[in-house]
């Protein structure tokens, strides 16, 4: 299972630029050029719109249905031929539009975006809450991912939400079909041309909406209301998946929910709601526990945990199995993720027992590919040709 797609060739679509048209050439989340571009007004368009609706759509799917009550984000369950195509542009685009955006220009392309930021001048080595985030752009119109911002910390890190984000290596459509909407966790530093572990590209540049984004204090207010937390959309105004922190009458913090905000009676504060994560059994705890939190729990690429913490056979560690992976721990390692193309290697040399023993390293981007590392070596996934190979040290 790949974090997201690195394509073998770079593909040419036309799109057009201001009055001229250009022939440009994208890949990654790049599929063949979409004519549903929607030209709609940025007039009051506010970050925590942004944000709130990227949040509130965490775990939808190409095809599943969006917190707009309708299916897909724009051409995401069939812009390849009918079948799911690679969607990360689809849903940063689809946020904007549905929180009043001019996207006018932007296409299913992730290489869109940065174009889009040249062109109407929003293109900046700032990151702001809302904006699209493009990773490894070569000129051009080339660009592997976008995302989108959905925090900056107060020391320059950033949190970002991914369409198109861990589905099963193989075809296009079979990649697109079974990613997800997932928050990029931990935190990371948000400066053009770091390489950001948890993404495995490098940051080329932030894109604003055209037309300014204000920001959450512009639409909601605390005048008159006592001190503690306001769900958005009821006496404070807002959006309506942001809690908003009063003191003195002013508004002093903000919090997007990702799974919306729940309105308390009487003088309780009002807060966001706890996840839902779909399926799954049982729980973890301890070490294990701090890993799932760490990776952003159900709404991770893990998803729900579907065993409670099991003893490994040797009698030396624990691990939890998930919807979409295991977490393994010993007290000489920690705990550590495997999923997807090189856990089922792994599984195939016998786990543990094996002669790799436990995992000592979260998967992570290497050159041609993704890498978990083992006690006693490696096993690194080739998401050209597919296969996985074992090095031992």
């Amino acid at each position: 299972m790949l974090k997201h797609p690195i394509t073998e060739s770079r593909r040419a679509v036309a799109l057009t630029l201001s009055l001229t048209p250009v022939l440009l050439a994208f890949y990654g989340c790049a599929p063949d050029p979409i004519a549903d571009d929607v030209a709609t007004s940025s007039s009051n368009v506010t970050s925590g719109d942004l944000t709130g609706l990227a949040l509130a759509n965490a775990g939808g799917t190409a095809c599943g249905r969006n917190t707009r009550a309708g299916n897909s984000f724009f051409s995401s369950c069939t812009g390849n031929g009918g079948q799911p195509e690679y969607w990360c542009a689809d849903f940063v685009k689809w946020v904007w539009a549905n929180s009043g955006v001019n996207v006018g220009g932007l296409t299913a392309a992730a290489g869109s975006f940065y174009v889009y930021g040249q062109n109407h001048g929003t293109l900046s080595r700032t990151a702001h809450e809302g904006d699209a985030v493009v990773f490894n752009y070569g000129g051009n119109g080339y660009a592997d991912h976008v995302a989108i911002v959905t925090k900056v910390l107060a020391d320059g890190r950033i949190q970002t939400a991914s369409g198109d984000w861990n589905g099963q290596s193989g075809t296009e459509a079979q990649f697109s079909r079974t990613s997800h909407v997932i928050l990029n966790n931990p935190p990371y530093p948000g400066t053009v041309g770091s390489h950001p572990g948890v993404i495995g590209m490098t940051i080329s540049g932030f894109i604003s909406p055209a037309g300014g984004v204000t920001g959450t204090a512009a639409t909601a207010s605390c005048a008159g209301l006592g001190n503690g937390g306001y769900c958005g959309g009821h006496d404070i105004g807002g959006d309506v998946n942001t809690l908003y922190t009063c003191g003195g009458h002013s508004l002093t913090a903000t919090t997007a929910c990702a799974s919306g905000c729940t309105r308390n009676p009487g003088t309780v504060d009002d807060a966001c709601a706890p996840p839902e994560c779909p399926g799954g059994a049982g729980g973890t705890g301890g070490a294990i526990h701090d890993k799932y939190v760490a990776l952003g729990e159900c709404r991770s690429f893990l998803g729900a945990p579907t065993t409670g913490e099991t003893g490994t056979p040797d009698g030396v560690g624990r691990y939890n199995v998930f919807q979409n992976g295991s977490i393994y721990w010993t007290p000489q390692t920690g705990a550590f993720e495997v999923h997807g193309a090189i856990r089922d290697k792994w599984a195939a040399l016998k786990w543990e027992a094996g002669e790799l023993g436990y995992p000592t390293s979260d998967e992570y981007a290497v050159a041609g590919g993704r890498r978990n590392d083992f006690q006693h070596g490696a096993i690194t996934f080739d998401p050209v040709s597919g296969q996985s190979a074992v090095t031992k040290k």
